[in-house]
């Protein structure tokens, strides 16, 4: 269980990634300041104007049980890496680049 960001002066981009079951959570915040990161997400609010609550993302909590579906936090414009991903930001570009490193393919056995 493991949630890392790497930089990597030489091409000028940081990479963040989180562990393939999202045991460590890992929070970000793209905006007008750059990219800010973090572990939770208040740690995020003094990049952002007021922490507002995204309704969406409280429903699809109450409704129906489902945590981070939309890969949005439960404040506005925090957003949070979904596990088995890693994410890339170019700094000269300021373009944040997500991917999925791990795909779970299931076994069928023989009878």
């Amino acid at each position: 269980m493991w949630a890392f960001t790497f930089w990597q002066p030489a091409k000028q981009r940081l990479l963040l990634a989180r562990d393939r079951f999202g045991v460590k959570p890992m929070y970000y915040r793209n905006g007008e300041a750059g990219l800010a990161f973090a572990s939770e997400p208040k740690a995020c609010w003094p990049c952002s104007r007021t922490p507002a609550v995204s309704e969406p993302a409280l429903l699809d909590f109450l409704g129906n049980n489902l945590l981070y579906a939309r890969g949005e936090s439960f404040y506005q414009g925090i957003h949070v890496l979904p596990p088995a991903h890693y994410a890339i930001y170019e700094i000269g570009i300021d373009k944040l680049h997500l991917a999925r490193y791990w795909i779970t393919r299931r076994i069928q056995m023989r009878r």
